[in-house]
């Protein structure tokens, strides 16, 4: 499926899909978010000294995939990346978005189990 995916990375659908598709986990407003609560989502930090062992969840979105880029590479208007190559690949990451949310649902489903973030590399 990666190759499927890696040889349609420069079509014209591949690119206009991509525009304004991607999500960045600390500025981008997420499409699905909710608050799953339990104990896996709890975040500590949101105790304090009067409640000491509670703590909340934060929202999550598992309908989309977030892009996460290095300091160097996000170097352009509002953090996005300025190198074509990041440009291409975080385009053509975004078809494998289908094939990971299926595999995280069967992690939830067939397993009884919360799979952690599945992650999609790049060289750069």
């Amino acid at each position: 499926e990666i190759e499927i995916m890696y040889g349609q990375r420069c079509t014209n659908s591949t690119f206009n899909e991509c525009d304004q598709n991607n999500y960045y986990s600390c500025t981008s407003e997420f499409p699905n978010q909710t608050c799953p609560g339990g104990d896996f989502y709890a975040i500590a930090a949101c105790a304090n000294s009067n409640s000491p062992k509670v703590s909340c969840s934060g929202l999550f979105d598992f309908s989309v995939t977030s892009v996460s880029l290095r300091e160097s590479i996000s170097n352009g208007l509002s953090g996005n990346p300025t190198n074509e190559q990041a440009k291409e690949d975080i385009c053509y990451s975004l078809q494998a978005q289908p094939n990971m949310i299926k595999k995280y649902n069967t992690y939830v489903s067939e397993f009884g189990v919360v799979a952690p973030q599945l992650y999609y590399g790049s060289n750069q």
